[in-house]
């Protein structure tokens, strides 16, 4: 791999890429758990940091900017929460995938509107959080269907994922912030 190349894995990827396990033990659970608890706090930081030419910026070329980034995280685990309860309230529901690059063109994706965004998040992870603390060693194990993966999720997996898509994209965000200084 060239240099040019590794350099655009490490933008796409500043977290590394996202590898799935078949269980995660108590000790990585509540590792996600802090990661819900810390982060929103961390992405209010970055984002109130940010002047408005870091929210128009790219973190790499082709790649959403800072806010298209923000609005995605709120979006997405908006999504995770609702699946998650599914899955707790139904027998292996299919879920429903969506276009997130073109949801990542509406409207509401500007920079004007990220505090709202921001909001959603802390609310969203506070009720994640207090979900995913009270579930039973069965409750975690329950699932959902993806379609468009072609895969069964169990909560233990999805919290794992969205843990890890969290710290992803805060990645990004730090990296439009330091492509100036």
């Amino acid at each position: 791999m060239s240099d040019e190349e590794k350099n655009i894995q490490d933008a796409r990827f500043p977290a590394g890429k996202f590898s799935r396990k078949e269980d995660y033990s108590p000790e990585e659970m509540n590792g996600f758990i802090n990661d819900f608890s810390l982060l929103p706090e961390r992405l209010k930081k970055l984002v109130d940091s940010a002047t408005a030419a870091d929210l128009n910026r790219s973190y790499r070329p082709g790649g959403w900017t800072m806010a298209q980034v923000v609005h995605h995280v709120s979006d997405s685990h908006m999504n995770f929460l609702i699946r998650m309860k599914l899955a707790l309230t139904e027998d292996v529901p299919i879920i429903k995938p969506y276009a997130e690059n073109k949801w990542a063109e509406t409207a509401e994706y500007t920079p004007d509107d990220l505090a709202d965004s921001v909001m959603i998040i802390e609310a969203v992870h506070r009720k994640i959080i207090k979900i995913l603390k009270n579930l039973s060693e069965d409750d975690l194990k329950k699932s959902f269907y993806h379609p468009e993966n072609k895969k069964h999720f169990t909560i233990k997996q999805v919290t794992a994922l969205y843990s890890w898509h969290f710290r992803h994209h805060i990645g990004h965000i730090e990296r439009c912030l330091e492509t100036v200084k």
